[in-house]
């Protein structure tokens, strides 16, 4: 076999490859749509298309920093700016 047939056939192999594991990810995408499971699916969108996923780490600290500021503003009942709070408050003693 000559080099030039030895490459082609890699070649057609690498691609036989890639498109067996683009169908794989697609299944995956579409099973978990089906079965509920959002995140994994726009991890899996966010892989494929190169980008960061909507429901990263990010976001959930700034979720956490608005979760943090509303139950502190309850306990204090004052405006507390969400990301000024750092753990939250000890709840009342009974």
């Amino acid at each position: 076999m000559t080099l030039r047939e030895r490459l082609r056939d890699d070649t057609t192999a690498a691609m036989r490859s890639r498109e067996a594991l683009r169908l794989d990810v697609l299944r995956l995408v579409n099973n978990a749509i089906y079965q509920g499971q959002g995140t994994m699916v726009e991890l899996l969108c966010a892989i494929e298309e190169k980008r960061q996923p909507s429901n990263d780490a990010r976001s959930n600290l700034r979720s956490l920093e608005l979760s943090f500021a509303a139950v502190a503003s309850a306990m204090r009942h004052e405006p507390i700016v969400p990301g000024t709070v750092r753990r939250l408050p000890d709840p009342p003693s009974a």
